[in-house]
């Protein structure tokens, strides 16, 4: 199958979404409002991007309130898409803008950290600063231009939440990022 080259931001983080939601079984039904909600999404915005997916070939349609499965070639898709941990670039690196595998890699990190939240027994005033974080993370990822600088100081101040979180998972992904090990 040709992965479609044209999948932009969006389609990228709800496929991972779903992916991730159904990776203990490939092929199982997921909502596709609940997964678009995990990655900033409402429902008409998750539906139109699932509709996208679903005329790609990527998704199919398990049932009309809204659970669709990942085809081979969306599974497939998602297997190209994913940033490989083969010792190539690691963290948010140098440059001054983000390339479309690091890219992913927030995306992952952010549609993670954003799932955690509500479990992490925060206050209100650091769950609100690390929401806030999220939601600039994301902003960037929408630009044409996501500046990596911007993004840093967020994972920066996300990693100094996290720490009184007691999350381990989480910080080890936001220091893998920051270029941590």
């Amino acid at each position: 199958m040709n992965i479609p080259p044209e999948l932009n931001q969006e389609e990228r983080s709800l496929l991972a979404e779903i992916d991730r939601r159904s990776a203990d079984a490939p092929g199982t039904a997921v909502s596709m409002y609940e997964a678009g909600e995990q990655v900033g999404m409402d429902r008409q915005q998750s539906a139109r991007v699932a509709e996208k997916l679903l005329a790609d070939g990527l998704l199919e349609l398990r049932s009309l309130s809204g659970a669709v499965a990942l085809t081979p070639g969306g599974r497939e898709a998602v297997a190209v898409l994913a940033p490989a941990d083969d010792g190539g670039p690691s963290g948010l690196g140098d440059d001054p803008l983000l390339d479309e595998t690091r890219q992913q890699a927030v995306t992952g990190v952010t549609a993670d950290l954003r799932q955690r939240a509500g479990k992490m027994g925060l206050e209100f005033e650091a769950l609100s600063e690390l929401l806030a974080d999220l939601k600039t993370i994301e902003a960037q990822l929408t630009s044409p231009r996501p500046r990596t600088a911007i993004v840093r100081v967020c994972f920066e101040s996300i990693d100094e939440i996290l720490q009184a979180a007691d999350d381990d998972e989480a910080r080890g992904a936001v220091g893998k990022l920051l270029g941590g090990p």
